[in-house]
């Protein structure tokens, strides 16, 4: 009789499979709203898709022994993360698997953005204007359903960092462990 994997080993399991769901959906289409349980849907597009929640939500509902059904919403996500067995995960401990957050970013000049993230000092105040996520597929990269008229991709981490319009959200949610 084979012995059960240690619990840290089946728990980085359930987030490299959260990765590979993800990835097997790259190339599809973002569509606004797009997304469930179930798979990649149409919303009134020619192609089915996902928009970056609805990819979320795929996903975490694969997972075994996990079967959340998470909103397709991404500010919903980050703010009622515990009713879907989520938890926080610091930006630097986030693994693969974990899911990043984006809020606007109005107010800030990108070099004040990046001090503060370098620092760790940025406050949550995401919690009324996360606009976007996304899943982190490994140290550096992160797989991206970026926008209406682009595909589902696999993109550095930093590439918000050239968007002076978003900024990451201080915490990661983990859907998985």
């Amino acid at each position: 009789m084979k012995a059960a994997a240690p619990l840290e080993e089946r728990k980085a399991d359930k987030g490299d499979e959260i990765v590979k769901l993800a990835r097997q959906q790259i190339g599809k289409p973002y569509v606004w709203g797009g997304g469930n349980c179930k798979g990649a849907t149409k919303e009134g597009q020619s192609k089915a898709g996902f928009d970056c929640s609805g990819l979320n939500e795929y996903v975490v509902c694969q997972v075994p022994d996990k079967k959340y059904d998470l909103p397709n919403h991404a500010q919903t996500q980050y703010n009622d993360y515990k009713k879907w067995g989520g938890k926080h995960i610091a930006i630097k401990d986030a693994q693969p698997g974990d899911m990043f957050y984006y809020s606007h970013n109005s107010s800030r000049s990108l070099l004040t953005i990046r001090v503060q993230q370098m620092a760790e000092t940025m406050p949550d105040d995401c919690k009324h204007d996360v606009t976007h996520t996304n899943i982190k597929a490994s140290k550096n990269t992160v797989i991206n359903a970026p926008a209406p008229g682009r595909n589902i991709a696999e993109k550095d981490s930093s590439w918000y960092l050239d968007n002076n319009e978003l900024r990451i959200c201080p915490y990661a949610i983990r859907f998985w462990d």
